[in-house]
């Protein structure tokens, strides 16, 4: 397969009012509170950088889920070949939701949904 499997991912899509776009710098301050949440403390001045260093790879996506305008939930995946199967498979490194916005059909699980 070229290139990882999410380039055909339903990006901004809409499920509820929940849109699930790729991460961007101005998503830093709410990926930075995510990341606390999670237990991984990280200033917002350093999620460009980091964005960036995921963008940069090719095969790899950072997914921000947001509800009316604010960004509710994250996560980052990586695309590799393995031998159990024959397309790429992602890898999730990431995965926070804001605590309150975690129902069965939430922004967590409609995340992963697009990284798959």
């Amino acid at each position: 397969m070229d290139g990882p499997q999410w380039q055909d991912a339903p990006l901004g899509m809409v499920r509820q009012s929940l849109i699930i776009r790729e991460a961007s710098d101005g998503d830093a301050s709410s990926v930075a509170s995510l990341l606390g949440e999670l237990g991984y403390p990280a200033a917002a001045r350093d999620l460009p950088r980091r964005l960036a260093r995921v963008a940069e790879r090719g095969s790899a996506v950072a997914l921000a889920a947001e509800i009316e305008g604010r960004v509710v939930g994250v996560a980052t995946a990586h695309a590799f070949a393995s031998i159990h199967a024959e397309r790429d498979i992602a890898w999730l490194t990431t995965l926070a939701a804001r605590s309150l916005q975690r129902p069965r059909d939430g922004p967590g699980l409609v995340v992963v949904s697009a990284c798959q």
